[in-house]
């Protein structure tokens, strides 16, 4: 059975917050690639903007320079997702070493989903900024920060001394190679994606997070954005605050007549795909917007039903056959019993039906009583008990046949 279509549509918004004044967060909306990022830069001055923007734009540059990259994998775009990033982490030392800067680098949280199978996902990041998916009510967070914080396990990072609250133990550009965390993740209608740098989850806990999404599970996502930067800001937008949100969904009804499968011919033919995208221009002015694409499920093939039909009628064909071996072998040996029954004398046939419940049975499986009782006909009962010799007796000559 194959999946419905799936449509995507995101939502991005960063903000200042209440206290700083430049903003070194940097997204990436990628919906054509089914690719998006969050990085937050650190380093002071025009340190940590510069990182940022680095990251995310090499992760753009490499997926336009790929020709495959649109119709890539999970596992294809996760490794040039890597690629981008090592490349931009070592770019990131170098230009801190030449400039003199201190401590310059980037966090970054990737979010990519397979071209042809879009239940599938797979999420890469270093450093804490992170990403969550919602779904049916409830919020869970997919990666793990690299910070100082998450190693002590703490619950609450404003609890340590003011100098630990803020250390990443890994992070794109602090040195020469990034290491990245991948989490494969599966997604379904009705699934929320939020990609978000701490800005957000250092003024709101988890809980927080999830009762504003749900409160504004209905509406557009570049309300939700707002609902969540709005909370940050009012908890104390301590630092820049940035999101994105993508909403998985069924194909709505007005997207298209659904594709009909093709009469096939051969088991080896295939269900064809199809794509749709719609593309929204992004307004000025650092607006929210939303983006939507409509992915076709993975094809599969149709000859697979013929097969598990046939395999069926060949497994219930082989079993009436045992069967019907089975209920000869009974026959002959119900045979065999009638026969060495005949043969035996009348007197010994009767305790036999009686001690095997009325079953008729060979002699020699028969199970015997200790004595018998005469009744009538001067029979004498055995001094002994009966041997396993149908007819005989220890006093008594063996029975002719």
């Amino acid at each position: 059975m194959t999946d419905p279509l799936l449509q995507f549509s995101s939502a991005e918004l960063s903000d200042l917050g209440m206290k700083r004044k430049n903003n070194e967060d940097a997204m990436l909306n990628m919906p054509e690639y089914k690719v998006y990022c969050v990085a937050d830069g650190m380093g002071g001055a025009d340190a940590g903007e510069v990182a940022s923007s680095k990251a995310v734009e090499s992760i753009r540059a490499a997926f336009h320079a790929s020709k495959d990259s649109l119709d890539a994998s999970v596992s294809q775009k996760g490794r040039i997702v890597s690629k981008a990033l090592k490349e931009a982490s070592e770019w990131i030392w170098n230009h801190s070493v030449e400039q003199g800067m201190r401590s310059c680098g980037t966090t970054a949280v990737v979010l990519v989903f397979d071209a042809k199978n879009s239940r599938r996902a797979l999420v890469l990041h270093a450093g804490d900024s992170r990403a969550y998916r919602f779904r049916q009510g409830i919020i869970a967070q997919i990666t793990r920060d690299h910070s100082f914080a998450e190693a002590s396990g703490v619950e609450d990072a404003r609890s340590l001394p003011a100098r630990l609250q803020n250390v990443i133990t890994r992070a794109v550009g602090i040195a020469r190679r990034v290491v990245l965390d991948e989490t494969p993740v599966d997604a379904q209608a009705g699934d929320i994606f939020l990609l978000c740098s701490d800005g957000l989850t250092g003024m709101l806990r988890d809980s927080m997070i999830q009762d504003i999404i749900r409160r504004n599970e209905e509406e557009p996502l570049s309300k939700m954005a707002e609902a969540l930067i709005r909370e940050a800001n009012n908890a104390g937008g301590s630092d820049n605050i940035s999101a994105i949100l993508v909403r998985v969904q069924q194909r709505e009804s007005d997207a298209g007549p659904r594709p009909q499968p093709a009469v096939l011919e051969s088991d080896n033919d295939m269900l064809p795909t199809s794509l749709s995208s719609t593309h929204a221009t992004a307004p000025a002015g650092g607006i929210p917007h939303e983006r939507t694409q409509v992915f076709a499920p993975v094809p599969i093939a149709r000859g697979g039903l013929t097969l598990t039909v046939r395999l069926g009628l060949g497994y219930i064909a082989m079993l009436l056959l045992i069967l019907a071996l089975i209920m000869m072998n009974d026959r002959k040996r119900t045979a065999r019993a009638n026969q060495g029954i005949a043969t035996a004398e009348p007197d010994i046939v009767m305790p036999m039906m009686q001690r095997n419940n009325g079953i008729l049975c060979e002699p020699s499986e028969a199970i015997l009583p200790e004595e018998t009782v005469a009744e009538n006909n001067n029979i004498q009962e055995p001094s002994d008990k009966w041997t396993d010799e149908p007819g005989s007796s220890p006093d008594d000559e063996p029975a002719n046949e």
